[in-house]
């Protein structure tokens, strides 16, 4: 029961990176879920769907951006 409980933390977790656009920080909670539910047909949706944008985006160097 507990292990279920942060298994849908780290879905909800990549559901927010998700929503901010961070699709490869939303995979990686959805990765975590699935290693403790490997059966969440749900989970196992999303990362199938971002794991496909992903490879069709082009590669792009993330840099920080300075302040004044």
């Amino acid at each position: 029961a507990f292990a279920r409980e942060i298994s849908q933390a780290f879905d909800h977790i990549g559901d927010a990176y998700q929503a901010l656009n961070r699709p490869s920080e939303a995979l990686l909670y959805w990765q975590k879920a699935l290693q403790i539910e490997p059966k969440n047909e749900t989970v196992l949706q999303k990362v199938d769907r971002v794991s496909a944008q992903i490879a069709r985006k082009p590669t792009t160097i993330d840099t920080p951006t300075s302040q004044p």
